[in-house]
């Protein structure tokens, strides 16, 4: 038996999400200039891929133990730039709009294949978040923690 981690088919099914109004990157997509024209959802490279844990569930060695497979994926949204806008109101009702759209993407991917649980874990700030190039952006910080059945 052989362990095969899940990861690849997690991150393709969640840069393949359809999400009105925002552009979902992969890891292969981080943006590294900043002002985007278009809302854009990626994976945070401060740390993207956090809390990788492995618990073994049975007693046996390399491939034979069954395990679970617990880690966390950091993903940044970026809405608009900073001064952008003058209307903050209008900014964080459709920052707030597009997070729930996000978030109800996420709850509802069912193109997970394999025994793996995602669900969103955190969302800490909903505010002013820099990205990779130091632009300062309306956005949001999310984190979904991922279960593996290893068996």
């Amino acid at each position: 038996m052989t362990i095969a981690l899940g990861l690849k088919t997690v991150l393709d099914s969640i840069s393949d999400l359809a999400i009105d109004g925002v552009e979902v990157r992969d890891i292969d997509k981080i943006p590294e200039v900043g002002t985007y024209r278009a809302s854009l959802l990626f994976p945070d490279p401060t740390g993207f891929i956090t809390g990788l844990n492995v618990k073994r569930d049975s007693q046996g060695g390399g491939g034979t133990a069954l395990m679970t497979v617990t880690y966390t994926l950091n993903y940044m949204f970026v809405f608009v730039p900073t001064g952008a806008m003058r209307n903050l109101a209008d900014i964080y009702a459709n920052l707030v709009q597009r997070l729930i759209d996000i978030v109800e993407a996420m709850l509802e991917n069912d193109d997970i294949s394999g025994a793996v649980d995602m669900e969103v874990q955190e969302v800490p700030t909903i505010g002013v978040v820099v990205d990779p190039a130091g632009t300062s952006y309306h956005g949001c910080t999310l984190s979904l923690r991922i279960t593996e059945f290893q068996n």
